[in-house]
């Protein structure tokens, strides 16, 4: 569907960037409609805002759909091992951590950096704990004591 603003604006989001010329049609991907909307974008067949239901129109599952809780981590955390073993430097970032595009293509549900960044630290917390397993029938010497050599 196409829309048009009253002024020469830019829409992002999902990865997209929309810019609007003033006046002027422009085809918008049906996840932005809402955003579109929310800044002043009419549509080219006039439709009304109220008639609209953006949870209608996108493909991503509503929030109400979407895993939560232990579910989601676990999901997420499998995601994490799945994308480690493909080893595609397309679907990293610069720091070391998957794209939070590729978790959504994989997963088809939405997360943001902000989840992403936590579950990669759950994630290498716990592939750490499996490689270098702590020895839990030790106790840990007193850390106010130092150790002296009677030679």
């Amino acid at each position: 569907m196409k829309f048009k603003m009253n002024r020469d604006f830019t829409v992002q989001g999902h990865g997209h960037a929309l810019m609007f010329k003033k006046n002027e049609f422009l085809h918008v991907p049906p996840i932005l409609y809402g955003e579109v909307r929310k800044w002043g974008g009419v549509s080219e067949d006039g439709e009304d805002i109220t008639n609209y239901s953006a949870e209608e129109k996108t493909s991503f599952p509503t929030p109400q759909s979407e895993p939560q809780g232990e579910e989601r981590e676990n999901i997420l955390l499998d995601a994490c091992k799945y994308l480690v073993e493909q080893n595609d430097s397309k679907k990293f970032g610069g720091n070391g951590a998957p794209r939070v595009d590729a978790f959504t293509d994989l997963v088809k549900f939405r997360i943001d950096s902000t989840e992403r960044n936590k579950i990669w630290d759950l994630f290498n917390i716990r592939r750490q704990q499996k490689l270098h397993p702590s020895n839990d029938n030790q106790e840990d010497p007193d850390p106010g004591s130092t150790a002296t050599s009677n030679t």
